[in-house]
């Protein structure tokens, strides 16, 4: 009847003024207080036609603001900085170039002094320089937790252990191993304290560089720790360290404000530098293991040596 349309009008726009009533004090532009209105509008006992304009204009907002907070943490690479992506492109190329150089290199395991000159007078001041920057690198890296704490101890015992490998190889004596552990570790710490504060950072632009320059770095002191015990391979420690000295370099302009990740960077950078700085020109010959020696003399000549 025309009486109930009436009614059925009237209460619909008392519906609708109501609901406007009810954005109005709300007033709140955060996304939590929308959402709260929405959840609110949404359970009153409304009519689902005088509802639903209101919660699709109260949703397309709550919309238009995720998307633009997702699209500053997250921007896609059309938004990235121009000098950004001639970094990365760089990154890119050298890496592949590096790669293509590094193949040409034999990839059998080498002696150290069959593929590197030991430490001569030109070194001495760098490598000693690189080696004490480790070491306050290590002790200036924020925090007392027990990361920083081993960190700090491993980047002292670095810069002892570089040294003191210097001096084996001025001496003539055969290269170890254990002197170049101490940095290999320190390279490994140092990445865990680069990445694990950035491991819930969604936005990958913001920390790649340091933990990838971190990581070539600590791949290098392994190769390097290897050849002195005749298990590294020449062409992947000049492949690693090719790449982690400019990336250490870049890296520093992202820890202007943390002095010990800075000074590390640099004394990764040096370091290897150094090292990469000794490589033969031609390799020498491998010597044959006594074992193959005594394979090769047959049975006998081994019990005439024993005997």
């Amino acid at each position: 009847t025309p009486y109930r349309n009436q009614l059925e009008q009237r209460k619909d726009m008392a519906e609708k003024e109501e609901i406007t009533a009810m954005i109005k004090r709300g007033g709140k532009k955060e996304r939590n207080a929308l959402w709260n209105l929405y959840e609110q509008i949404q359970k009153q006992d409304f009519k689902e036609e005088n509802k639903a304009p209101f919660l699709e204009k109260i949703y397309a907002k709550i919309k238009k603001m995720d998307e633009e907070k997702i699209e500053q943490l997250c921007p896609s690479i059309v938004t990235l900085s121009f000098p950004g992506l001639v970094l990365a492109a760089a990154i890119l190329l050298c890496g592949a170039l590096e790669l293509f150089l590094a193949l040409g290199i034999p990839k059998t395991a080498r002696t150290y002094l069959n593929c590197l000159e030991p430490v001569d007078q030109r070194h001495l001041a760098p490598l000693a320089a690189g080696s004490l920057l480790l070491c306050a690198g290590g002790v200036l890296l924020p925090g007392w937790g027990t990361l920083a704490i081993a960190a700090a101890v491993a980047g002292a015992a670095s810069a002892l252990g570089l040294i003191f490998f210097a001096r084996l190889l001025r001496q003539g004596a055969e290269p170890r191993a254990l002197p170049l552990l101490p940095a290999m570790v320190f390279s490994v710490l140092f990445v865990l304290v680069v990445y694990l504060p950035e491991e819930s950072n969604p936005v990958l632009e913001r920390y790649y560089l340091p933990v990838l320059a971190a990581s070539m770095a600590a791949c290098a002191f392994y190769q390097l720790a290897g050849l002195a015990c005749r298990e590294g391979r020449l062409r992947w420690f000049v492949f690693f360290g090719n790449l982690a000295v400019p990336l250490c370099l870049a890296a520093m302009a992202d820890c202007a404000e943390d002095w010990g990740r800075m000074l590390s960077f640099f004394g990764f950078a040096l370091v290897l530098t150094v090292f990469l700085l000794t490589r033969r020109d031609t390799l020498l010959p491998e010597p044959e293991p006594e074992e193959e020696k005594n394979e090769e003399k047959g049975p006998g000549s081994a019990a005439q040596t024993q005997g």
